[in-house]
């Protein structure tokens, strides 16, 4: 996989050779990956992506971290990715200018966005400015069951615990994924280690306890996974992700750590005592082998 990161303000930019899709792509879900697909029936598509860094410096939640949707459109068969590092003057450019500054020096043979896509400043320039421009193909915007595939949806889902419908937009399980931290280790006490996320960036299901996978080390490991502020164990400022994952033994501090969400299984509670929580989790842990 190619990845070129670049600046508006370059004065020579990497060139793309066939068609280039535009787009948030928050997600990846369906309806991008169809756009993905019609792309693909043009020629060896490549994809322009931002990592503007001041807007996660204000906490806004996302489906896919730029690390994410590199990956992902690795999978789905885009192999050249362009990466427009920004700035608050990036977002002031006019519709004019992000086409003159950014989309005629990369040279696409074709842009590919759906029929919604808008770009400039206060999102002034839509698909029609871009025909008038550019070879520019607008593909309406996928429907499944009378229901618009969109990233709102899918994180309204999410809040809602509704994992599993959340998948069915996503086209596969919703996947976070980071660092493991050190927590209050009183799962090692009652036998369930857990390893601890604090994934900031994502959008994080609604509080409760879910059954998935996780993949550490090359493996992948059924998994309870508590979304929550530890109740039981001393209540937390904010959500935090902890996982058992059936199986693994050892430390994975610091280590990267994927968690795909399959389905929702109860509320978080509070227990009156660690031996209390033990014999949910045991009953939890029962339930989560026979189901997945």
């Amino acid at each position: 996989m190619g990845i070129f990161a670049f600046s508006y303000r370059d004065s020579s930019l990497p060139k793309v050779s066939g068609p280039l899709l535009l787009g948030n792509f928050d997600g990846l879900h369906l309806g991008h990956q169809m756009l993905i697909e019609k792309a693909k029936e043009m020629g060896d598509p490549s994809v322009l992506l931002l990592d503007p860094p001041f807007q996660r410096e204000k906490k806004e939640k996302v489906l896919t971290t730029l690390f994410d949707k590199i990956r992902l459109f690795g999978r789905y068969g885009v192999n050249n990715v362009f990466v427009l590092k920004t700035d608050p003057s990036f977002f002031r450019l006019s519709k004019e200018d992000f086409m003159t500054l950014v989309l005629k020096k990369l040279q696409p043979s074709s842009l590919v966005v759906g029929e919604d896509y808008s770009f400039g400043a206060l999102r002034s320039g839509k698909a029609s400015d871009l025909k008038k421009e550019f070879q520019t193909f607008a593909y309406p915007l996928l429907k499944e069951d009378g229901v618009k595939v969109g990233s709102s949806l899918i994180k309204t889902l999410l809040l809602q615990g509704e994992v599993s419908k959340a998948a069915s937009f996503l086209g596969r399980p919703y996947e976070i994924c980071g660092k493991v931290e050190k927590g209050f280790q009183n799962g090692r006490k009652i036998k369930f280690p857990t390893a601890n996320l604090d994934p900031f960036e994502y959008v994080l299901p609604t509080r409760g306890v879910y059954c998935g996978s996780s993949f550490l080390r090359g493996k992948c490991y059924k998994s309870l996974i508590n979304v929550g502020e530890a109740p039981t164990v001393g209540k937390l400022s904010h959500n935090i992700v902890e996982v058992y994952l059936d199986g693994f033994e050892g430390d994975c501090y610091e280590e990267t750590l994927y968690v795909d969400f399959a389905f929702y299984l109860r509320q978080e509670k509070k227990f009156s005592s660690l031996e209390d929580l033990k014999e949910e989790l045991q009953r939890n842990l029962e339930e989560m082998r026979k189901r997945l």
